[in-house]
């Protein structure tokens, strides 16, 4: 009896750690730490495919684990505002450098998303830079819902 208790809890614990993200928002810059750790996670933790479009897009911490998830196999596409790139491009030459699909995008390109293995989604208002997760007041959404997710690639679709 004692270790069934023990074994329910278990599963009960990896169950809510799996789950506790499942539709969930965040507001920025009070819960920086926590989304900052779940984005590189579900960066990390992919094991197909990232997309990601932003309007701008400069943040380091956020690069690095999509540089590392691309030279593990990861396919990796960025979305990328063309005003954006023309003031400062050096994620852009690192991605593209490195292997990552860019996708440079000429109408105001003001979205602010990502999809990580088509099962989780992201949205909100929050670029991703430095100062959108330090000092701005943003908000960020994180869903696992299906519809939501196939939405959000169809509209991915149309910017190709």
């Amino acid at each position: 009896m004692y270790l069934n208790k023990i074994l329910f809890s278990i599963v009960l614990a990896l169950f809510l750690s799996i789950n506790s993200f499942a539709n969930e928002l965040f507001i920025l810059p009070k819960q920086k730490k926590e989304v900052l750790n779940h984005i590189e996670n579900l960066i990390l933790d992919s094991k197909k495919e990232i997309k990601i479009a932003v309007y701008n897009f400069s943040y380091k911490r956020l690069a690095k684990p999509l540089l590392i998830a691309s030279k593990n196999g990861i396919k990796v596409t960025v979305y990328f505002d063309e005003s954006k790139i023309k003031e400062e491009d050096e994620l852009y030459k690192e991605f593209k450098k490195n292997g990552i699909k860019t996708i440079i995008i000429e109408e105001k390109l003001h979205t602010k998303l990502a999809i990580f293995d088509n099962k989780t989604a992201y949205f909100g208002s929050a670029n991703w830079t430095k100062k959108s997760f330090n000092e701005n007041y943003e908000i960020l959404y994180f869903t696992n819902e299906k519809q939501t997710i196939q939405r959000l690639n169809n509209f991915l679709s149309t910017l190709n």
